[in-house]
């Protein structure tokens, strides 16, 4: 009877432990990062659950926080397995998608940097470099200075909406790519084009987000 009560003891204490806390406000916070992560820390805090012990029992793990484009998870004090599962939080979101959980790369998107798979950058890619494009046709008519674009040059993304009649040929290939250009102030003309484009991936993006 007296090893049952002390077992019971010790396992009421535990819950409470430093450790075990720090595990419950870990999940509480895991709605605060991009769902593609999500399950790779909740992972991560069942693995940690199952290693609960007295002697980790004044160990604490710090907040989560994107550093270096992956989750990082600290701990308050050295230990194998309890280091072991945080490095493997680093080092699975580094390659994994920020939005679907599928395996993904660092992309560059505007003024930031995340990781996305192909199928979730595409449309923000896209948007992205359609803003830029037609950001750089009003700065070529307010200052009338003719932007000309190889095809090199273009973003890959933007080349399949730009009309075959649009590109001057000079023949052959550049790099591999058609020696061809394309001027900005003649691309004026489908500016609405651009428009209803960006338009209908902005409204793509944001069903996509709320899901």
């Amino acid at each position: 009877m007296t090893t049952v009560i002390s077992k019971q003891r010790t396992q009421d204490e535990s819950s409470h432990s430093p450790f075990v806390q720090s595990i419950h406000t870990l999940s509480h916070r895991a709605g605060d990062l991009p769902p593609g992560w999500r399950p790779v820390l909740h992972g991560a805090l069942v693995a940690l659950r199952a290693i609960d012990c007295p002697a980790r029992a004044h160990i604490r793990l710090t907040s989560p926080r994107i550093a270096d484009l992956s989750l990082d998870v600290g701990s308050t004090a050295p230990d194998a397995s309890i280091d072991g599962i945080l490095r493997r939080v680093r080092v699975r979101t580094a390659c994994t998608c920020e939005r679907c959980g599928r395996s993904g790369t660092l992309r560059h998107m505007d003024r930031k940097i995340q990781v996305m798979c192909a199928e979730c950058a595409a449309p923000r890619l896209l948007q992205h470099w359609i803003r830029t494009f037609m950001q750089q046709m009003t700065d070529t008519v307010e200052s009338n200075a003719p932007v000309t674009y190889r095809y090199d040059q273009l973003p890959f993304q933007l080349r399949p909406m730009i009309p075959a009649h649009a590109w001057s040929m000079t023949g052959g290939t550049c790099k591999g790519a058609p020696d061809a250009s394309v001027s900005l102030f003649e691309m004026l003309v489908y500016q609405r084009r651009f428009e209803a484009v960006g338009d209908a991936l902005e409204c793509m993006i944001t069903a996509a987000d709320l899901e």
